[in-house]
Parts: C-alpha cells; structure tokens; sequence
C-alpha cells in the first residue's frame, strides 16, 4: 500500500507545478519571456497617414459627406469644401499618436484604411475640434 500512495503524491507533485503559472515568482518570468511580443501587436497602429476635409458649418460638412457617399471623388469634395490643404487633398502626411487634436487622433486611429472601390460605403471620421467639422479618412497605417 506504500507504493501506492507514493504513486498518488507523485500525481501530486506532477499536478502540482501544471498549475502554478497563476502565482510563482520563477514561472511569472517564462509567461513574461513569452508574452513580450503580443502586447506590441495588441497596441495597434502607432502610425497614420490621415487626409481631412474641414469645414467652417456642420451644414457643409454634412453637403460634403454626402457628395462622397453619391460618389464624387474625395479630391472633388475636398477642393470643393475644405477651408484648407485643399490643394493636397487634405493629406495631412505621417502623424504619430500625440501629433493630433485627441479628438481627431482617437478617430483616425481607430479608422480602417481608405479603399477607393469602396468609397461608399467607407466610414468616414466626423468629429468636431476647435479647427472646424473634419471629414476623415486613413490612407495608411502602420
């Protein structure tokens, strides 16, 4: 009967480290070495290329959204109703977050990018900052 129970405590004790990742300082280290790289991948874009049409009125910001969901080309709109970069096509080059008004920044980031055969039914940005009523979309992000 010996045997027997020796053969049980070495289940134990088998059993016993399989469940020690939730505490332990020496397994807190190997989940550390093997989770490093995901938080990176979790933080999502750190980099955008956003272009913008603002507007002085929520009335045109509203006239130019939907002139791009009618199909008019972004550059179209944009020379047509954006107070600025209108020449650039609102492009406002690699913005890196911290770079922009929070407002825009939370949604530009948070944007997919810009496909122009899908110019539709794209969800364009619209948000408010003390620059105007912006009309956004993401050309790029990394």
């Amino acid at each position: 009967m010996a045997g027997g129970k020796k053969g049980k405590t070495e289940a134990k004790s088998k059993g016993g480290p399989k469940e020690a990742p939730k505490g332990g300082k020496g397994n807190a280290k190997k989940d550390n070495s093997q989770a490093t790289p995901a938080p990176a991948k979790a933080k999502g874009a750190q980099k955008i290329w956003p272009c913008h049409i603002l507007c002085d009125k929520h009335s045109k910001r509203e006239e130019a959204l939907e002139e791009l969901r009618n199909g008019t080309s972004w550059e179209d709109v944009c020379t047509k109703y954006s107070t600025e970069k209108a020449r650039s096509g609102g492009k406002l080059g690699e913005k890196l977050k911290g770079q922009l008004e929070p407002e825009f920044e939370v949604l530009a980031f948070a944007l997919p990018v810009f496909k122009a055969t899908e110019s539709k039914e794209y969800p364009y940005g619209l948000c408010k900052t003390v620059h105007g009523y912006h009309i956004i979309k993401l050309d790029k992000k990394q």
